[in-house]
């Protein structure tokens, strides 16, 4: 699994899918804060992690698209179907791989709290807190996107069908803003879209169900991953 993990995490800066992810990344993150923080002066960086999130949702596919796939069209996968390795232990390197990619920006937003508090007060907790959200958000569209990799034919079909479900899933999030506040059906549109506690991050509120949330979807996609990865295997 670690020889899996430092391949996977080598290649996506071998062939720039890891930088070109990154750069984008920052570069929305650095627009953000200096919207928010600077040009609003507000002490606050939740709006800007808040704001991330939809971003974060259209960037993913970049490095999830390929993800499962680059070693299925290159021949690799029989290799690592040879190894004295578990489907899930290679899947979770690949996936630990995925996260550590994403982690490398993130934690660039982890000096931002003390770097805005010298211009003004900040909430450190609330700041943190939604890193923390914003992060299992994003484990949770890793996750969908490499369980998406692991069912596709190509990789074209693997990003246009993960842009797709981006998509469906921050349109439930509009449908259910339509629909009457505090209704069963807009609380349930608001979960299933993923996007849902964006709206309590704009408000500083930090919900630990939309947390568990994120933990539970992506468990269940990488679990969803091994089983397509394993029934491979046999093909």
């Amino acid at each position: 699994m670690k020889a899996i993990f430092k391949r996977e995490l080598r290649s996506y800066f071998n062939n720039m899918t890891g930088f070109i992810f990154i750069s984008i990344f920052l570069c929305f993150v650095g627009i953000f804060v200096m919207m928010y923080n600077f040009f609003y002066m507000s002490s606050s960086l939740v709006y800007s992690v808040a704001s991330m999130m939809p971003v974060l949702a259209l960037l993913v596919p970049v490095i999830t698209a390929r993800s499962i796939l680059a070693d299925r069209q290159s021949g690799a996968d029989r290799l690592l179907y040879s190894l004295p390795i578990t489907s899930a232990q290679a899947v979770l390197g690949k996936y630990a791989a995925l996260l550590a990619v994403f982690a490398l920006p993130v934690a660039f937003m982890a000096i931002l709290p003390p770097v805005v508090g010298l211009f003004g007060e900040v909430n450190m907790l609330s700041a943190y807190l939604a890193l923390a959200d914003f992060f299992a958000f994003g484990a949770a569209l890793l996750a969908l996107g490499m369980f998406i990799s692991a069912v596709s034919k190509s990789a074209l079909v693997s990003f246009c069908v993960s842009y797709g479900v981006v998509v469906a899933l921050y349109a439930l999030n509009i449908l259910s803003a339509a629909l009457p506040s505090g209704s069963f059906f807009a609380g349930l549109l608001s979960y299933a879209s993923m996007f849902g506690s964006t709206d309590s991050l704009m408000y500083g509120l930090f919900d630990i169900r939309a947390l568990l949330y994120y933990i539970s979807i992506a468990a269940v996609f990488v679990f969803l991953t091994v089983r397509s990865f394993e029934k491979k295997r046999y093909v």
